[in-house]
Parts: structure tokens; C-alpha cells; sequence
């Protein structure tokens, strides 16, 4: 399956699962469900210390087992790691302030040639149309070029990012308790890195987590929903 068919069936289970939709017949369970890596994850988690917090903002149907629920949070915390690996760009400002991405502004470079073309235009007097100076003139200050901001992708934060993601994805969703600050089991950390295809060793994926060990902010893949 390719990034945007991944990216797209991870958004759709995101928002059904964070507006307490059906999750029943879910296409990103159906592309997990026969995977070795998943099956280790969901075997991993069941064997550690970890419950299905109950004081959730989310709702579960009536009819799902303990053990249903807990398969459904568990997908949740892959598929909120999915959308920070293959689709970084997607969460804006928020995205840069965590440092998944990167806001694209004019280097030095481009900043002093363009003050510099400005500046011939407004001694020959040039009209040169309204969008196109005032183009120019974003640029020769270092803003986006672009009314509408345009964002990279930060390459060398998408391992640091997804470790981010499950660590405050399952503090919202799971109650831990381990010798490890209450921490996303490493092991099945690493079946999620073998599903997206990065080899990573357990030493850095444990380095990363303990800078988000007292971390409260929200997961970029949670839009507007908290849990206390």
C-alpha cells in the first residue's frame, strides 16, 4: 500500500475514533490485522502492565470486550505514529512548534537579493504588478513567499517524532505502570518502527522517550480533544 493510501485510511480511523464512531470493519485494521509487527505489539502490550484508562473522553460501544477496547486504543497509537512518519506537513504551525517540520522562509541570501531588485524597481519607478512586489517584498523580510505558509518535512525528527506521538497518545489512552517512568513498552515501540520499514535501535528509542517523560502537550494526530 502506498504513503497517501496509508496516510488516508489513518486519518479516516483518527477521526472516527476520536468523534466515538463505529470502528467496526476499519481499513487500517484490516491492513494491520495479518502483520508479524502488529501481532507482536498487541501481545507485547497485553503482557505488561498496562489497562485501558476509564476516565476517557472517548466512548466505546456497549458491546465491545475489555479486550476489544483495549485492540482499539492500541490502533489508535499506530495509526497517530503513521500520520507523523508519512504525513508530517499535514499539522501546520503545530507541526513546526513541535519540530516535525520546518516553515520554508527565504535564507540570507535570497532576503538581501531580493531588498536589492526592490530597491532598482523603486528607483526606475517599475510597475511590476501588485502580487509580484509584494512577493518581493515578503521575501527581502523572510517571510513565506506565500500568503498561504508552505511546510517541509524535518527528515532528521521523524524517529524522535513517532516516539513523541505514542508517548503522549498512550498517556492519554493507557494507564502504565513499569520501572521505566511509566513508559510505552520499547519493544513493541520497535515492531511500530518495523511497520514503517526504520531500523532503530531500543537504546535511541529509549533516549527519546525520556525527553517526553513530563511532557504535557497534546499529540499533533489529537486535533482538539484532551483527557485530565
Amino acid at each position: 500500500m502506498g504513503i497517501e493510501n496509508i496516510s488516508e485510511i489513518c486519518h479516516e480511523y483518527n477521526k472516527r475514533f476520536d468523534t466515538n464512531c463505529d470502528l467496526s470493519n476499519s481499513r487500517l485494521e484490516d491492513y494491520l490485522g495479518k502483520s508479524a509487527p502488529y501481532r507482536h505489539i498487541t501481545t507485547s502490550l497485553t503482557s505488561k502492565n498496562i489497562s485501558l484508562r476509564k476516565n476517557l473522553i472517548y466512548t466505546y460501544r456497549s458491546t465491545d470486550s475489555e479486550e476489544r477496547k483495549f485492540e482499539l486504543a492500541t490502533l489508535r497509537i499506530i495509526s497517530g505514529a503513521f500520520l507523523v512518519f508519512y504525513d508530517p506537513c499535514n499539522f501546520g504551525f503545530r507541526g513546526v512548534d513541535a519540530g516535525l517540520t520546518n516553515l520554508d522562509t527565504p535564507n540570507v541570501a535570497i532576503q538581501n537579493a531580493s531588498k536589492k531588485l526592490l530597491n532598482q524597481i523603486n528607483k526606475q519607478e517599475l510597475y511590476v504588478g501588485k502580487v509580484f512586489y509584494a512577493g518581493l517584498e515578503r521575501m527581502a523580510y523572510g517571510w513565506p513567499v506565500l500568503m498561504m505558509p508552505h511546510f517541509s518535512e524535518n527528515k532528521d525528527a521523524k524517529i524522535k517524532m513517532l516516539v513523541r506521538e505514542v508517548a503522549l497518545l498512550s498517556r492519554r489512552l493507557f494507564i502504565i505502570t513499569n520501572d521505566k517512568a511509566c513508559r510505552f513498552p520499547a519493544q513493541a515501540l520497535l515492531r511500530i518502527f518495523d511497520l514503517v520499514k526504520v531500523p532503530v535501535s531500543e537504546k535511541t528509542i529509549q533516549r527519546h522517550q525520556k525527553e517526553y517523560d513530563d511532557c504535557e502537550d497534546a499529540p499533533l494526530s489529537l486535533q482538539s480533544r484532551s483527557v485530565t
